[in-house]
């Protein structure tokens, strides 16, 4: 049992049975997570093959938590002033005379089927054998297109923020492209994906390009880039759109400066831990390697309905969607033609 997603995050390469993390946010206790079949750590560094980890992450309530340490002479108040006098590395371990257990149920579905929407869009800069000429250059946009899985008793999970408000910026983005006759020099490809379940979708924090580039025959021969993720993008407890780049300068600032033309307040994303990517996809080792620039844009505070039954079209914000559509349209014609931004 740890006290918090910081400390659950530096267990991922240890041995363990299951891990409890104590949350005092009653709303994360609602979330639904895909729990994928290869979720954990095993890697297979001569082969690349990643297998599945039955070893369970679980959010506890702090009620739950006091249960727990009932007995050890130690409570959760206790535990958290004596990791505030930790120096930096060290460790503190409590033995507690109570013991837990974990029963989760799963079943793995062979070949499934799973539908991912790619749209191309060629760039005009180059001549045959051009090698660089800007038409070689890849923009990909991505958002994710379904929903949480149901809930024990069958609710529905709308996701209309997270992430219907993703597509739709891209569609609409795609919509006002074409029909105001910009032509790019370099060429983009937009991808709506399937998220749920790494093995049969893609990991829904950091999906790996390169498998997209497989559709189709000379999408390979291209040079990525910039690779854009949209989420979250029409509710949130804040009144900003949220630019991570992930230490990608140029990136950043072109999103900011795009938002601050067209009027949306935008704001940089403070890059911390999150323990959800770990119910999310598992190991970040399965979608490491890509070179190119990322960046990711969302609503400030959108995590507030994401993943839950609230999640739905009554809290969307038409003018949210119009500022961030706005931002990212202007930003995707500058990186469609611009060589220096």
């Amino acid at each position: 049992m740890v006290l918090s997603d910081r400390e659950a995050s530096l267990l991922s390469y240890r041995s363990k049975e299951g891990v409890l993390v104590v949350t005092d946010d009653p709303e994360k206790l609602k979330k639904r997570y895909t729990i994928s079949g290869r979720s954990g750590r095993g890697h297979n560094y001569q082969t690349g093959e990643t297998w599945g980890d039955e070893t369970p992450w679980i959010w506890i309530s702090e009620e739950t938590a006091e249960r727990i340490l009932a007995g050890s002479g130690y409570s959760l108040a206790d535990l958290r002033r004596q990791s505030e006098t930790l120096a930096i590395e060290e460790l503190y371990e409590l033995p507690l005379p109570i013991t837990v257990s974990l029963d989760m149920k799963g079943a793995a579905i062979a070949e499934a089927t799973v539908r991912h929407v790619l749209g191309y869009l060629p760039g005009t800069w180059g001549i045959e054998r051009c090698t660089t000429c800007l038409d070689v250059k890849l923009i990909v946009v991505m958002a994710q297109y379904d929903a949480p899985p149901l809930g024990y008793d069958g609710e529905i999970y709308p996701a209309a923020n997270d992430n219907a408000s993703g597509v739709a910026v891209m569609l609409e983005a795609i919509r006002t492209i074409q029909e105001s006759g910009y032509q790019p020099y370099k060429t983009f490809l937009f991808i709506a994906y399937s998220g749920e379940g790494l093995d049969g979708g893609e990991p829904t924090s950091d999906p790996d390009v390169r498998g997209f580039l497989q559709a189709r025959t000379g999408f390979s021969n291209f040079e990525v880039e910039a690779i854009i993720h949209l989420r979250g993008l029409s509710a949130g407890s804040g009144d900003r759109l949220e630019v991570s780049a992930g230490g990608s300068l140029r990136l950043a600032e072109l999103f900011e400066r795009s938002a601050r033309q067209m009027g949306t307040a935008v704001m940089r994303a403070k890059e911390g831990i999150d323990i959800s990517q770990i119910y999310d996809e598992g190991s970040t080792i399965q979608h490491g390697g890509q070179e190119a620039p990322e960046v990711r844009l969302d609503w400030e505070g959108w995590q507030a309905y994401s993943r839950s039954a609230v999640d739905t079209f009554e809290h969307i914000s038409q003018k949210n969607l119009n500022d961030a559509g706005r931002a990212v349209s202007l930003a995707l014609i500058v990186l469609g033609r611009e060589t220096e931004y």
